[in-house]
């Protein structure tokens, strides 16, 4: 009792800082005062573009952090903004443009309309604020042209600009290795590697949704895996120490975690292979269900909105059945092979039943976890994901792979980029025929009514109960 009354208030504190040091409020407040009304009043803004992201209909969302702002009136009202405040601003791409358009790291000038973000009341709809938030975006709106968005020439920041340009040129690779034909390839790569899901047809992706699988492109501890383990293979081949090897891998995830799009899963899910790394360095051994808690506890100090974020939910809640769940059942002695002479299996069958055995505890480990979180933020459930994780996962696991085999190679060998790019075609387009076979069935997915969250989270109790009693 008195270690969760000190968790509790610690998490408390932590709150009432955060609530405390937010700026948004005086802001708007100092605003209103001078007749800025929100959504209306067109405001003159200058800030620094930390991203963009490319919208269906010719449009583009610009993440703007603000640095002047100017609201009309007699005088108007200049005020420069020293503290962090990111607005997501959507604006028209230029038919013929006559300058160039801003990217990352840019300084521009803008006339927009906008306020802080509003949710729908429909009952159960996505909560587009806490979404938001946990992105550290504080206001949106709306430019109506591109011509009132204007590039500062010669104020460009190669920092600011970095990460989203060598996440762009990743996808630019994979375009540049495509043929005619190949934009779901392309698409579907891009999400699996970097998060980019912008492009990725509505189609495909909804057939996703329905087969339970769409996680293996909301970047997780599944592509943190993946990328780690091939680094590590990578760095086995050099003449170096174990803690030096160690330190690299950290590098290497961390670098990842920065360049993919920012996401709750894939925050979770570097932050905690960097813990138990960190905890292999200092010869300290770490466990799965420490590692999570601790990479938890540091992300929600250091950003509060994540909480809410229904990604950051699903992937705790996945990574807790795996851990809880799995490895218990995982465990249990088995009785192993028959001798010979009494129905031995050959020795690949037993390899078989072992990874079909393994799959569908892991896989019903993460359903377990994830069933009424999935309930209360989408109001549907997909059982059939049950099925559907043992063909999607390891397709999966290949072609992100091959993806980043033909980033590597797309440089100086285009041809051979181009071949295993075709190959990821064809993957690609098993995994959708698949997943669709999987999803025609009715009750392969259906709509439930929202459970309350008390539900969800004693739910989440019983599964912690069952995996560690």
């Amino acid at each position: 009792f008195r270690t969760v009354a000190v968790a509790l208030a610690a998490g408390a504190a932590v709150a009432l800082a955060h609530a405390g040091a937010a700026p948004l409020g005086d802001l708007l407040a100092s605003w209103s005062d001078h007749g800025f009304r929100s959504g209306v009043t067109p405001v003159e803004l200058q800030g620094r573009v930390l991203d963009l992201e490319v919208l269906p209909e010719g449009r583009v969302a610009l993440l703007v952090r603000l640095k002047r702002v100017t609201i009309p009136g007699r005088p108007p009202y200049r005020m420069r903004v020293t503290r962090s405040i990111v607005a997501r601003l959507t604006a028209p791409l230029p038919d013929c443009p006559a300058g160039p358009f801003p990217g990352p790291g840019d300084l521009v000038d803008m006339t927009a309309r906008l306020g802080p973000p509003r949710n729908f009341r429909n009952p159960g709809a996505f909560d587009y604020v806490a979404h938001l938030r946990a992105r550290h975006i504080d206001l949106v709106g709306s430019v109506k042209s591109a011509r009132l968005v204007q590039v500062l020439p010669g104020r460009r920041s190669a920092i600011h600009g970095l990460l989203p340009k060598t996440r762009r040129a990743i996808v630019a690779a994979l375009g540049r290795a495509a043929g005619p034909g190949e934009e779901t390839t392309v698409s579907f790569l891009s999400a699996l590697l970097v998060g980019e899901r912008d492009d990725l047809p509505a189609g495909f992706e909804e057939t996703l949704i329905r087969a339970g699988v769409y996680h293996i492109v909301a970047l997780s501890g599944f592509n943190v895996a993946l990328v780690a383990g091939l680094v590590s293979i990578v760095l086995r081949l050099l003449p170096l120490p174990p803690r030096a090897r160690r330190c690299l891998l950290g590098l290497a995830v961390l670098a990842y975690w920065a360049v993919a799009r920012a996401s709750g899963s894939i925050a979770r899910a570097g932050l905690m292979a960097l813990v138990y790394l960190l905890g292999a360095i200092l010869a300290r051994r770490v466990s799965g269900i420490g590692s999570m808690a601790s990479a938890s506890v540091i992300l929600l100090c250091a950003a509060p909105g994540w909480i809410r974020d229904a990604g950051f939910q699903l992937s705790l809640a996945a990574t807790l059945g795996i851990l809880v769940v799995a490895s218990s059942v995982g465990g249990r002695p088995s009785p192993g092979p028959l001798p010979a002479g009494h129905g031995a299996r050959p020795a690949w069958a037993e390899a078989a039943a072992g990874w079909l055995a393994s799959s569908l505890r892991v896989s019903a480990a993460a359903l377990a976890g994830t069933a009424l979180v999935s309930a209360h933020h989408f109001q549907a459930l997909t059982p059939i994901a049950l099925v559907a994780n043992l063909f999607a996962v390891p397709l999966a696991g290949a072609l992100l792979l091959l993806a980043l085999l033909v980033c590597a190679l797309e440089a100086f060998w285009h041809t051979a980029a181009g071949l295993l790019l075709g190959v990821c075609g064809v993957l690609v387009a098993l995994l959708e025929r698949l997943c669709a076979f999987v999803a025609a069935a009715k009750w392969c997915s259906f709509h439930v009514v929202p459970p309350p969250l008390p539900l969800v989270l004693l739910g989440l109790v019983a599964v912690a109960g069952v995996g560690l009693g």
